[in-house]
């Protein structure tokens, strides 16, 4: 279900839209040994590392290509062109001949001098062009690489527990709040506010309505005055639209 286009609560806290607080997050209840966590960022950093490394590659065999080129089209246009000056200019005998047509070749050299320059410029550009596009990459890359990482962590049904009890605390001035979740993390949700209410001064009531329709790691928090999305989905969009533009 994509969680998206929804009314928002005017608030001062309303961001929590989009914005999941990673502090919340239970190391010891992850289900992995530190041997995996180390394993996973080391995976993580040796693919971004290769990706960068494949631009700066990428990057400078395009402007090597381009110089080759370039001195190429110079030279062989400059050596044509002067040559046929030398030759014309001696046959015909005349000075005024030669000076003509050597002024010819240097013209033409000069113009394939620009024309190689205009390659360079093309070549720059379109270099800049593939480093915007391989940084996007890059960028995509480690938003699905946090979002795995975030997905594992809510496979533990506490973790859900945690998440609401920050944002219902914040708005507590609301009477009441329903919950809709994937029904996963329901009976924890329900157990665990009853021991939030002994433990703390939270007088609201919460109500826990299980939807399936909703995946694991997110919700809707329903107040008197509207509504607040929170998990996986809506943050990894706000990521998206910060740090790419989409």
């Amino acid at each position: 279900m994509t969680l998206s286009n929804n009314k928002i609560i005017k608030s001062k806290k309303a961001s929590y839209k989009g914005v999941l607080d990673l502090s919340i997050i239970d190391k010891a209840r992850l289900g992995e040994s530190n041997i995996n966590e180390d394993n996973d960022c080391r995976f993580r950093d040796e693919v971004i590392k290769e990706a960068i490394e494949s631009a700066e590659i990428k990057k400078n065999e395009i402007l090597e290509e381009a110089k080759i080129n370039a001195q190429n089209i110079e030279k062989q246009a400059y050596e044509k062109g002067y040559s046929q000056g030398q030759k014309n200019g001696y046959e015909d005998g005349y000075k005024e001949s030669y000076n003509e047509y050597t002024q010819k070749a240097k013209d033409e050299a000069d113009s394939i001098r620009n024309q190689a320059n205009l390659i360079l410029l093309q070549a720059n550009e379109k270099m800049t062009e593939y480093i915007k596009e391989k940084n996007k990459e890059i960028i995509r890359l480690a938003i699905n690489m946090a979002s795995s990482v975030l997905k594992k962590h809510f496979e533990d049904e506490k973790s859900m527990s945690d998440l609401l009890k920050q944002i219902i605390q914040d708005y507590e001035g609301s009477s009441s709040f329903i919950v809709r979740c994937n029904s996963f993390y329901k009976d924890n949700i329900e157990k665990e506010f009853e021991l939030f209410k002994e433990e703390t001064s939270l007088k609201s009531s919460v109500f826990v309505i299980a939807d399936d329709s909703i995946d694991k790691g997110n919700a809707i928090i329903q107040k008197e005055n509207g509504r607040i999305i929170v998990g996986i989905d809506c943050a990894m969009e706000k990521l998206k639209e910060e740090l790419l533009g989409e």
